[in-house]
């Protein structure tokens, strides 16, 4: 368990976390979490959400001890349980809105669709202590872009063969709002059974329309056997970061194939 900031006054902005939250496996344990970057502002009555799988907490509004007072600013705690690396808060640029500054308000999220929604509280926007009942959705709440991509295309699905010492060729795709050959750093793509695999062998130095929506797709090779697929797997996933630093992930269907003959056409 997680948690962040909180009353009496002064208000806090410090994390913690407690290992063996549910009593089971061990002694609980408090431990404070030091995490890298920009503080959020110490507030309360905020709310948070876990994304369990990627391990990032989010947290949105509450109300500070200094102007502005009650805030609508939306951080991202990356390895937010202290495992996997270093916590880092991240603060958020969404684009709409925003919903008005509020605290003591509900928030829910749906990992599925890695979507917030958040509903009512308290706001002293445009005057003190209006009680609201507006609903709000946050996409890509936990920080991550999510990016289309199309491995190996043209086949569907693709199949791959871990034992080929030949590359696997994967396509992200630009969306109208995201210019994939310009905004992703290429250096910090990663590939394969995870994810996390250092498999990159090099992308193509042009864009070029992989899917025929008019768009020019950045098309990127990685070395079979380093992506560390295994039988089993049905799904391949992509990692790595904007050119300002934003984590970026994909994923796209694969079929595993068993074969004996290692070359650079079987992959």
């Amino acid at each position: 368990m997680t948690i962040f900031g909180g009353n009496p006054s002064p208000t806090f902005n410090d994390a913690w976390v407690l290992e063996n939250a549910n009593g089971l496996g061990g002694t609980p344990t408090w431990v404070q979490l030091s995490p890298l970057g920009l503080l959020p502002l110490a507030r309360s009555a905020n709310s948070a959400v876990f994304d369990s799988t990627n391990n990032r907490m989010t947290i949105f509004g509450g109300s500070t001890n200094i102007p502005p007072g009650i805030v609508n600013d939306v951080w991202v705690l990356s390895n937010a349980n202290g495992i996997g690396g270093t916590p880092t808060w991240t603060q958020l640029s969404p684009t709409g809105g925003p919903p008005v500054p509020r605290r003591q308000h509900s928030a829910v999220y749906n990992p599925s669709s890695d979507v917030m929604t958040i509903f009512g509280g308290g706001t002293n926007v445009p005057t003190c202590c209006s009680a609201l009942n507006d609903t709000w959705v946050l996409t890509d709440a936990n920080g991550i872009i999510t990016v289309a991509i199309d491995i190996k295309p043209g086949e569907d699905p693709p199949s791959i063969n871990p034992k080929s010492h030949g590359k696997i060729p994967v396509a992200i795709l630009s969306s109208s709002t995201f210019d994939v050959t310009t905004q992703v750093d290429r250096t910090s793509l990663t590939f394969g059974h995870t994810g996390d695999e250092q498999s990159l062998a090099f992308c193509n130095l042009h864009g070029r329309d992989v899917n025929g929506d008019g768009l020019l797709d950045l098309v990127c090779h990685f070395y079979t056997q380093k992506t560390r697929f295994k039988t089993g797997d049905t799904v391949g996933v992509l990692k790595g970061k904007t050119v300002t630093g934003a984590p970026i992930r994909g994923t796209d269907s694969i079929r595993i194939v068993p074969g004996d003959n290692d070359n650079d056409n079987n992959n």
